[in-house]
């Protein structure tokens, strides 16, 4: 409601403002808020730092003792509050569609991988396909962040697709072959203190998903189906020609007929590099990854002296062998006919189950029985529509 709406839209600015709050006004922020997120599930994702704010002693004398004491907010804790000053609970004021609120079948599918030298991903809708080679002079610093690259991966997916227009409502469903990071799109499990690249990703990741007006899905891929992921994230010494004709040659059945690689656009390059040098150098592993050369054998031994003949030896070191561009084997044809209606069907056994938040009917406690909202009869039917637009 519209006073709810401003009066709790004010108090927060307050404390934003002055950067401090008695544990009792957090206790009712913290309350507010949790309600409010009840319509937005995504914004229950930002409420792990303000809760851990106003957390006390779960005595009932402390806390009645420390209600008036003033707490000092971090810097988190007050960039998450400004998150839902400016665009949750406004969009909550506003309205949000059931269609992002009750699961249904995702309507733009995205894979995304990451190894440590850059990040990948392509649209199952669209065709289109991205990569992006971290830059030389920051490659040392994410060397040991595997898990927040996958992440990143996903955000620069879900990115591309509204920049590519997505109409509103829709529904994204991310795939991913790293668990770390399909849980993050939906919780935040981790110290954020610690990983704060981490904590802006996600900030922009809800704002991007807000704004959009869309929402999303994901699902743990295993990563040994997740082929073409792997090969745009591994062969960068590849042309994007030449990437294209290989995926398209040997791993057909992964990707639809408009596959084709794109170019990042300029603004998420930019915020990724702008991210990626965040990074402290002293995250990234202690121990330098050494390169093994590759050594080469000889062809045979020279037995030319121990036969003491005079024949001139043909004894020469073997040349380097030319590196063989070998494609892998074609797969079954069952596999490749059903592997999109296979991850289809992955989807919808994992959404089958009941969700954790639902409602629980006492047992042995009835209040009689559901009427029957549609009869079967078209007849009735159709008197049912014009009773109903009455």
């Amino acid at each position: 409601p519209r006073d709810k709406f401003s009066a709790w839209s004010q108090d927060i600015s307050d404390i934003i403002k002055a950067k401090h709050a008695t544990f009792k006004c957090l206790d009712s922020v913290v309350g507010r808020l949790n309600h409010a997120a009840a319509a937005l599930p995504l914004a229950r994702y930002f409420l792990n730092r303000v809760r851990s704010a106003a957390h006390r002693d779960e005595s009932n004398h402390v806390r009645q003792q420390t209600n008036k004491h003033v707490k000092w907010l971090s810097k988190s804790v007050i960039a998450d509050l400004q998150l839902f000053s400016d665009f949750f609970l406004p969009k909550i004021h506003e309205g949000i569609s059931l269609n992002l609120l009750t699961f249904r079948r995702p309507t733009h599918i995205f894979w995304s991988d990451a190894c440590p030298s850059g990040m990948v991903g392509f649209s199952q809708h669209s065709g289109k396909a991205w990569r992006f080679e971290i830059p030389e002079k920051i490659l040392h610093a994410t060397k040991n962040q595997n898990n927040l690259l996958e992440f990143i991966a996903s955000v620069i997916s879900v990115w591309t697709e509204i920049l590519d227009g997505a109409p509103p409502q829709s529904c994204f469903l991310s795939f991913a072959d790293n668990t770390s990071a399909v849980g993050w799109l939906h919780k935040a499990n981790v110290n954020e203190t610690s990983n704060k690249h981490l904590e802006t990703a996600t900030r922009h990741f809800a704002t991007l998903l807000i704004q959009a007006n869309c929402c999303l899905y994901s699902q743990h891929f295993k990563g040994s189906e997740n082929k073409v992921a792997d090969a745009l994230s591994r062969r960068f010494d590849l042309t994007d020609n030449q990437l294209e004709f290989f995926i398209h040659s040997t791993l057909h059945y992964q990707v639809p007929d408009t596959f084709r690689l794109v170019h990042l656009p300029q603004s998420i390059s930019s915020w990724v590099i702008w991210l990626l040098q965040k990074i402290k150098g002293a995250t990234a592993s202690r121990k330098a990854q050494e390169t093994r050369k590759q050594e080469y054998g000889k062809d045979g031994l020279n037995i030319a002296e121990s036969l003491r003949t005079t024949t001139m030896s043909t004894y020469i070191e073997s040349p380097l062998p030319f590196e063989q561009q070998c494609s892998e084997l074609l797969p079954q044809p069952c596999d490749a006919d059903n592997f999109l209606n296979l991850t289809r069907k992955n989807w919808e056994q994992a959404q089958s189950a009941r969700p954790w938040p639902s409602w629980v009917r006492s047992l042995g406690q009835t209040w009689g029985t559901t009427p029957s909202m549609v009869p079967a009869n078209p007849e009735s039917l159709r008197a049912y529509l014009a009773s109903s637009m009455e």
